[in-house]
């Protein structure tokens, strides 16, 4: 009897180790999943950070450019910006390109060069820009259009002795005449340098016509 009863007391002692068991096979299996959450969460982390670490090249502004400036190439810098920075700027591969360019708008010191910031000259060596004041009727009534070919008319002052008029002086519209509110035409053209001085005094005195020309 006294055996039967140390073999009926076995099972209930072997019980509490199976239960042990299984707890220390779910807690092997949640320190697993754990660690692979981590894992993940690390490799996602590192692509993130890979990301915002990979640059680019890009072209700064060191030095302020104001409009109509010609851009030299010690006013920028190429520098390695953020490939996820959202910003047009141009790339450093175009540092060539923009040299030599004339500023469209001012380029401030420490900012990014984007394009249409910059472009051709707008006057080519050896010209200037005058701004005129045409009276009605020393002007072609037809409509004229930037870079149409016009001969600037010098004209005698009123009553004066006509004498020996200046020569007249080849020009080209740099932008479309406008009727001002006293009905005279603004417009400005491109002359000669050489040229640029009479075109002014004899504007400011209204002492000009404008002839268009021909074409070609």
């Amino acid at each position: 009897m006294a055996e039967q009863a140390v073999i009926a007391a076995v099972p209930p002692r072997t019980a509490p180790a199976r239960a042990s068991r299984v707890r220390i096979r779910r807690n092997i299996r949640w320190l697993t999943a754990g660690l692979l959450a981590m894992a993940l969460g690390g490799l996602g982390t590192w692509a993130l950070f890979a990301g915002a670490t990979g640059t680019r090249p890009a072209i700064k502004v060191m030095r302020t450019v104001y409009r109509g400036q010609a851009i030299q190439a010690n006013d920028l810098a190429v520098i390695a910006l953020g490939r996820t920075t959202d910003v047009a700027a141009v790339a450093g591969g175009d540092l060539n390109r923009v040299v030599g360019q004339t500023a469209v708008t001012d380029l401030p010191a420490g900012s990014l060069l984007v394009e249409r910031s910059f472009g051709a000259p707008e006057l080519a060596a050896g010209l200037a820009r005058v701004g005129l004041k045409v009276d009605a009727g020393r002007i072609p009534a037809t409509a004229l259009k930037p870079g149409a070919r016009v001969l600037v008319v010098a004209l005698p002052a009123t009553g004066a002795n006509p004498g020996t008029p200046p020569p007249s002086v080849e020009a080209t519209l740099a932008t479309t005449p406008t009727l001002g509110a006293d009905g005279a035409y603004l417009v400005d053209v491109n002359v000669g340098l050489a040229d640029a001085e009479q075109v002014a005094r004899l504007g400011a005195l209204k002492q000009v016509a404008l002839v268009q020309k021909a074409e070609g």
